[in-house]
């Protein structure tokens, strides 16, 4: 899951070593590694100084520490990274399976399709053989009553 908090206060500004956050998720809905601020800032990556998270690497709007814009753990990036990228291996397995279903149903009315041809052929001339038939048989009655 999201692991992604609203930072009131900064322990890299402020000098606290706990985060304080909020429950209103409005720097960014952006999932994975984020590019942009909500301000529209480019995004930069820091390393944490503080005691609690030392060495810990972070996303930041690149333009402003200020309270309400970006800040992101890079592991919570990384998790959300990874957890799409599985989500689209999955789509990707089941559009194969699909794919493959379908090239089997298109083989098939192919098939279909050809046996309709023939049998569609094979009326027309039953058509053409009951034709020159009746014309026939038209013929030979038309004969007898003239003659």
């Amino acid at each position: 899951m999201k692991n992604t908090k609203n930072i009131k206060s900064n322990p890299e500004t402020s000098g606290s070593d706990e985060l304080s956050c909020n429950s209103s998720n409005n720097w960014s809905n952006e999932r994975g590694f984020p590019k942009y601020c909500v301000c529209g800032s480019n995004v930069s990556v820091f390393t944490s100084q503080s005691k609690l998270n030392p060495g810990r690497p972070y996303f930041r709007c690149a333009a402003t520490r200020a309270d309400g814009h970006l800040f992101k753990w890079v592991e919570d990036g990384m998790y959300e990274e990874v957890q799409d990228l599985l989500q689209r291996e999955s789509e990707i397995v089941y559009m194969r399976i699909v794919g493959d279903e379908v090239k089997e149903m298109v083989g098939n009315l192919k098939e279909d399709m050809g046996w309709c041809k023939k049998e569609l052929h094979k009326a027309k001339i039953k058509n053409m053989i009951s034709l020159v038939c009746v014309f026939a048989v038209v013929v030979f009655v038309i004969y007898y009553i003239v003659i």
